[in-house]
Formats: structure tokens, sequence, C-alpha cells
């Protein structure tokens, strides 16, 4: 029981691990189409 317990909740950290780091590529994703034309047609 107890261990069935601590792998679920193990896979709910996993889960929330995943959606931050989907969260922060986005981000990232976002940053970079809005800053590489910038930077591009600086140069």
């Amino acid at each position: 029981m107890s261990n069935d317990q601590k792998e679920r909740r193990n896979a709910q950290n996993r889960r929330k691990m995943i959606t931050r780091i989907v969260v922060v590529v986005l981000a990232v994703a976002m940053f970079a189409s809005l800053v590489i034309p910038a930077v591009i047609s600086g140069l």
C-alpha cells in the first residue's frame, strides 16, 4: 500500500517537472522568436 502511494507521488512530481520544463521551453522559444529577428535586422 505505502509503496503504491510512493509511486503515485513520484508520478505526480514527474508530471510537475515535465510541465515546468515545457513551460520554460515555450517561454524561451517565444523569447527567441522575438529576439532573433531583431538581432538579424540589427546586423
